[in-house]
């Protein structure tokens, strides 16, 4: 029941912010078929402390300034997850930013409210962000302001998709949670 009652919410929600996106939806990027390029980014899933998976995308973009990817962005719960878990809720943000990619904002508010649905009450933060060596299995961190900048925003935008899951206006929370998720993608596009 509980599920029937979340993804009523999320349909409910979606619907209602169609008007909302007029400012995010400015400036969406262009999506692949108008001659663009493409970038990567990966997640890691885990099971304990040991990467066993990463889950990459293969992001639309008008053009990428190289090198583009892959940029990963190792997310840390506050409590272990199953790995089923974690598997989904990382294909649903890779799925919402293929989204923003492809100018499809409602899909990519679909996407990043079933990923915070996913995670439920467990809170996700920026562990690290940098270059993946997918033959070696893991993260090269990368000081870089605007990958961290990225990684954060990451993280800021699904604890604000998990505020508009539990709260009475949901609206502000996910346009707020759509902008931060925006950002990520364009810091990733154009290293700033």
């Amino acid at each position: 029941m509980r599920t029937t009652k979340t993804r009523a919410l999320i349909g409910v929600l979606v619907a209602a912010l169609l008007g909302l996106f007029t400012a995010v939806a400015a400036a969406p990027a262009a999506p692949a078929a108008a001659g663009g390029s493409s970038m990567v980014i990966c997640f890691p899933v885990y099971k304990g402390n040991v990467v066993i998976d990463w889950h990459c995308f293969d992001l639309p973009v008008e053009q990428c300034q190289p090198p583009c990817g892959p940029w990963g962005f190792d997310l840390k719960e506050n409590i272990v997850l199953p790995v089923e878990v974690e598997h989904k809720y990382v294909d649903q943000l890779g799925q919402g930013f293929q989204q923003i990619g492809l100018g499809d904002l409602r899909g990519a508010a679909d996407s990043f409210l079933g990923a915070a649905a996913t995670l439920g009450r467990t809170e996700v933060t920026l562990g690290e962000a940098g270059f993946v060596d997918l033959e070696r299995n893991e993260l090269v961190p990368m000081g870089d302001s605007w990958l961290i900048a990225a990684g954060t925003d990451v993280g800021n935008g699904i604890w604000m998709m998990q505020q508009a899951l539990s709260g009475r206006d949901p609206s502000p929370w996910i346009a707020r949670g759509m902008e931060a998720f925006t950002s990520a993608y364009h810091h990733c596009a154009v290293h700033r």
